[in-house]
């Protein structure tokens, strides 16, 4: 990845687009200084971006029924109404059976013009500015942002919506575009930077998707240039010559604090149910202070 140009963006802002190699560096870098200073261990938390940070579900739902029109049942439904029932774009049966509309969804997530000008979540900046001011206390930070938007969206589109909305400069590692890392791939390509930056110090992510968690679970990932994997999800696996040592190989350790969702599937206990960000700040704060086994 070329270097950001002394007039864009992220080198004015304080952002930087990375590649997941390039942060998994230098947080190594990093670990490395802060053991040899013998400074005790900082929790670090990654955040999502769609549906956790922006609306953008919200701001998709109501350009397509405009396009391409409402609930053949209900033709006065609210975009909110079907967003609950039905939560991404692409599972609502009468745009996912069109074709027009599908291949709309395709050249939005594309883009780079279309990540500008997204609804905030509420309580979404105040509840980050929260975590910061707890961090200094708790020795919590915010590390970097981890999204499956593809990365030819994020300069300068994505990094300025973030600047301009008030979120803390962090490095931000997005999904390879495609055909690395196909779309349908995303929550497991999510789940293997996870098990790969949990050992340099990214602890857990604020993410809405819950089938994060089940392939966190499962052991499922999706490595750039690797392909689909099963890692070794126990510690008697752990011994085995897998393909994918350098990843977390006994049941992930970190925490998934799973925004917009009242309950969650107890055999998923890495996830952390949090209804809005009031919830997320008290939970994140609640493990802050229990502090995280194996950092």
């Amino acid at each position: 990845m070329a270097a950001p140009s002394e007039n864009s963006t992220s080198s004015k802002s304080g952002f930087v687009h990375m590649t997941l190699e390039e942060l998994r560096l230098r947080l190594s870098s990093d670990s490395k200084k802060s053991k040899n200073s013998m400074s005790p261990p900082v929790l670090g938390l990654a955040l999502d971006i769609d549906e956790t940070l922006s609306q953008t579900n919200l701001a998709w739902f109501q350009r397509l029924i405009q396009l391409f029109g409402n609930d053949p049942r209900d033709p006065a439904r609210s975009e909110r109404s079907i967003m609950a029932e039905f939560h991404l774009a692409q599972d609502v049966p009468w745009w996912r059976d069109n074709t027009a509309a599908m291949a709309w969804m395709d050249a939005q997530r594309t883009s780079p013009e279309a990540q500008m000008g997204l609804p905030v979540i509420g309580g979404a900046v105040e509840g980050v500015r929260i975590l910061l001011e707890l961090g200094q206390r708790e020795r919590l930070d915010i590390v970097c942002y981890l999204t499956v938007r593809p990365a030819s969206v994020i300069e300068p589109y994505t990094i300025k919506w973030l600047n301009e909305n008030g979120f803390p400069p962090r490095p931000v590692v997005a999904k390879p575009d495609e055909p690395a890392v196909p779309f349908s791939k995303g929550n497991e390509w999510k789940a293997g930077c996870l098990r790969l930056l949990y050992g340099v110090g990214v602890h857990g992510i604020v993410d809405d998707n819950p089938k994060l968690p089940r392939c966190m679970k499962e052991g499922r990932v999706f490595l750039e240039g690797e392909g689909e994997k099963i890692v070794a999800t126990s510690e008697s696996d752990s011994n085995s010559d897998s393909p994918s040592r350098n990843l977390s190989q006994h049941p992930y350790p970190g925490r998934v604090f799973l925004y917009s969702r009242d309950k969650t599937e107890p055999e998923y206990d890495i996830a952390c149910a949090c209804v809005d960000w009031t919830t997320v700040v008290v939970k994140v704060k609640q493990w802050a202070e229990e502090g995280s086994t194996g950092i």
